[in-house]
C-alpha cells in the first residue's frame, strides 16, 4: 500500500511515517486476531507470527507501507477447491474450497517436516500423509482472516488518520497482496 502527497511538508513526514507504522501494526493486530479465531486447534503459529510490517519506504512525495506473511495466507484466506475423485469405499469426496480461485488438480500439498500439513497433523495424532491425501481431494474451507479485516472502513480511517497527521492530498495505491 502506498500514497502520495504532493503538498506534504518535510516537517510532517515523521508523523506521516509513524501514523502509516502505526495504523499497519494494528492492521498485523486485527489479522492475527482473525486468523486465531478461525483456525482449529493445533495449528502452527507460521502463518501468523511470519505476519509483519516492514519498514516505511519514503520517496520524494511518497510513502510506502507494505505487510509481510508466508506465502500460503492466500490459500488460507480464499480456501482451495479439491480435486475429487471417490475414496477407496466408492463414496466422493466432499469439497471443502468450493468457489475459491485456487485448486488443486495434480499435485498433493506439500508435507515440510515440522510445519503446515506435518506439524497439524501430528498435533492431532494423524497421519500427516493420510491428512494430504485428504486434502488434496476435498479441498481447503476459506477463512476469510483477511477479507473480513481488510475493507472500506479500515482503509476510510487511514486516510482520516493520515490527514489529522499533515497529509494534504491523499492518493491511496492499495495492492491486495502481502509481499
Amino acid at each position: 500500500m502506498s500514497f502520495l502527497d504532493s503538498e506534504l511538508v518535510s516537517s510532517g513526514a515523521n508523523s506521516i511515517q509513524d501514523t502509516l507504522l502505526t495504523w499497519g501494526n494494528e492492521v498485523v493486530d486485527k489479522l492475527k486476531k482473525s486468523l486465531r479465531a478461525k483456525i482449529s486447534e493445533g495449528t502452527s503459529d507460521g502463518l501468523q507470527n511470519s505476519m509483519i510490517v516492514l519498514p516505511i519506504e519514503i520517496g520524494e512525495s511518497r510513502f510506502t507501507l507494505m505487510f509481510q506473511s508466508k506465502d500460503y495466507w492466500k490459500f488460507i484466506d480464499k480456501g482451495v477447491s479439491g480435486a475429487g475423485g471417490n475414496k477407496a469405499d466408492g463414496s466422493a469426496w466432499v469439497n471443502k474450497g468450493a468457489g475459491s480461485p485456487f485448486s488443486y488438480r495434480t499435485k498433493q500439498p506439500p508435507i515440510k517436516r515440522g510445519e503446515g500439513i506435518s506439524f497439524w497433523a501430528y498435533a492431532k495424532g494423524l497421519n500427516e500423509w493420510a491428512v494430504a491425501k485428504s486434502v488434496f481431494h476435498s479441498g481447503i474451507k476459506a477463512t476469510h482472516f483477511w477479507t473480513d479485516v481488510i475493507n472500506k472502513s479500515l482503509v476510510k480511517d487511514l486516510v482520516k488518520r493520515l490527514e489529522k497527521a499533515g497529509a494534504k492530498n491523499v492518493e491511496l495505491i492499495i495492492a491486495k497482496d502481502f509481499k
